[in-house]
């Protein structure tokens, strides 16, 4: 088990910032010391997280659009929000997805976003806002309410995983 003191190896400070806040949420709490077992791509990632906490007996999916669904709640909320990070841990993102993004980064998926992509959904009968700013795209980038061609996306869970591979939300060489 793990305490605010030990650790069996280095984590990501992604990882690293997950387990403090658990560890802030539920004083006392031990962490379990887990290994990663792989580390994943972003494709791998919900299918990876979902059965990971499917065979720990909680119950999870994977949503059309790279998301994992639980229902857990009440007295269970601790266990699983322990498991959620022993699942982070055991499969994390290959370090490439994890990095901050540059300013060169951002510009190429602000220019991306407001171009390519937003034609794309357009074609394909949606009304996308417009842009704000780079600065603003920098500023506010990830942030609830910031702004993203999908924000008048709508439809079934099929409609919205068909869009997103017709239109996909980022540059398919972004990572690169």
């Amino acid at each position: 088990m793990l305490n605010a003191a030990t650790s069996s190896s280095p984590l990501s400070p992604e990882l690293e910032n997950e387990k403090q806040a658990l560890l802030q949420d539920y004083p006392g709490v031990k962490l379990p010391g887990p290994q990663m077992v792989r580390a994943v791509t972003l494709d791998e990632w919900p299918q990876a997280h979902s059965a990971c906490l499917v065979k720990a007996g909680y119950p999870a999916t994977v949503t059309p659009d790279g998301g994992v669904q639980t229902h857990v709640g009440g007295k269970q909320d601790e266990a699983f929000q322990i498991q959620t990070w022993v699942c982070d841990v055991q499969f994390p993102l290959q370090s490439k997805f994890e990095k901050s993004l540059n300013t060169a980064q951002y510009t190429a998926l602000w220019k991306y976003q407001k171009g390519d992509l937003a034609k794309c959904l357009t074609a394909h009968g949606f009304t996308v806002d417009s842009p704000p700013s780079l600065q603003t795209f920098i500023s506010t980038y990830g942030r609830p309410g910031s702004w993203s061609p999908y924000s008048n996306v709508n439809g079934t869970d099929a409609e919205f995983t068909a869009i997103n591979k017709e239109c996909p939300q980022v540059p398919d060489d972004f990572y690169n």
